[in-house]
């Protein structure tokens, strides 16, 4: 049964479940807004989502330079070092990174064009790479000079094969990371048609620890309006010319109300597939910002075991410590829903070469009386 946990020392919450069970929590926005979220998984994935909070308030640093090696006004460069950010243009070429962590760092600088064929889309023609740096809190980097620069280099460019259907449009996306978490967006395209050529960082340029992330959607319909979506991340090194397979479709799932009071209970029912055998995730959204409601269901791996069906609802939590049914969904009120799962495929280190998380979703409304 459900119950209340009340914050104990330090902020945190301990309570005792058996091998597995479910955890929810709500936040208040902004106007009477509420999102309530429901986690289903079993003791050590409910243990490591609570070892993924961070209370502490990191100390970062900030860094200001100028770029050289911009030559029109249609291109901008992005700078990343350690995950911090800073961006130039042409009008404008003086930058400032923020959000910079402690240590020594791999400085990443991306010069981008507008690409024609594709005006929502962007593509690097110049990489800065310059390793092994930790400058101090408020210095200068100087110039960081995109054309006469040695740490400056033109990216090479790979072919991907990407299999979509009628009706498909192809989004792509290619960003480059060091192993000090420095990044930077190589090429990004709204409306691609497949084979896409997109820019990667030359594997003479490379180190250990680095990785290339290319993504890749197909969304049936159109970018901004779809009805449902299959993607693919994977990781790289260094990438070929390759083929790259995204999963199916997702299958069409049920979405009911298993109860319209003492507020309105959301249920999902979705056939499991093979491909998609990592997380389920179902969010339902009413209204604006401004006392709005949003409702999100993960339920883990270790949970569903071998279930053929995914079948969650949302439960019933009247006379639990704490909560009051405003915090539930909305009476007589459309709800837009999002089902989705995802997969994973190479992933026993983490985030590393070969990596693949295949995900897909459907759309659709539900009104509740």
């Amino acid at each position: 049964a459900w119950q209340q946990v009340v914050v104990g020392a330090n902020n945190t919450y301990t309570f005792n479940i058996g091998a597995s069970g479910g955890t929810a929590w709500v936040t208040q926005g902004s106007n009477n807004s509420y999102a309530l979220t429901v986690y289903y998984g079993t003791t050590a994935e409910l243990q490591g989502l609570g070892t993924q909070c961070n209370t502490t308030t990191p100390n970062t640093k900030s860094v200001t330079g100028t770029v050289a090696g911009l030559t029109s006004q249609f291109e901008t460069a992005t700078l990343s070092l350690g995950g911090g950010t800073g961006s130039a243009n042409f009008a404008v070429p003086a930058f400032t990174i923020t959000g910079i962590p402690n240590g020594t760092l791999d400085l990443v600088g991306v010069r981008s064009a507008i690409d024609i064929q594709n005006p929502t889309g962007m593509l690097a023609n110049r990489v800065y790479l310059q390793r092994g740096l930790n400058p101090a809190n408020g210095s200068s980097l100087g110039t960081i000079d995109f054309a006469g620069s040695a740490n400056s280099f033109a990216p090479d460019t790979r072919t991907f094969t990407v299999a979509t259907t009628a009706g498909e449009a192809l989004y792509s996306l290619v960003q480059f990371t060091t192993g000090t978490a420095s990044n930077g967006t190589l090429g990004l395209s709204t409306s691609s048609t497949s084979p896409v050529n997109m820019p990667v960082v030359p594997a003479s340029r490379t180190a250990a620890g680095d990785l290339h992330l290319l993504n890749f959607t197909a969304y049936a319909g159109s970018f901004g309006s779809h009805t449902a979506m299959r993607s693919i991340l994977t990781y790289f090194r260094d990438p070929t010319n390759q083929t790259i397979a995204l999963g199916p479709s997702l299958s069409t799932p049920t979405v009911s109300l298993a109860a319209s009071a003492p507020y309105p209970r959301f249920r999902t029912q979705t056939a499991r597939q093979t491909e998609y055998a990592s997380t389920w995730l179902n969010s339902f959204t009413q209204g604006s910002s401004s006392g709005g409601r949003t409702v999100v269901m993960l339920v883990s791996p270790g949970y569903v075991g071998n279930a053929t069906t995914i079948d969650v609802t949302l439960p019933d939590f009247t006379g639990v410590g704490g909560w009051l049914n405003t915090y539930g969904p909305l009476s007589g009120t459309t709800a837009n829903w999002t089902v989705s799962a995802s997969g994973v495929t190479g992933g026993n280190a983490g985030v590393a070469e070969g990596l693949a998380i295949r995900s897909a979703y459907r759309l659709g409304t539900l009104n509740t009386p």
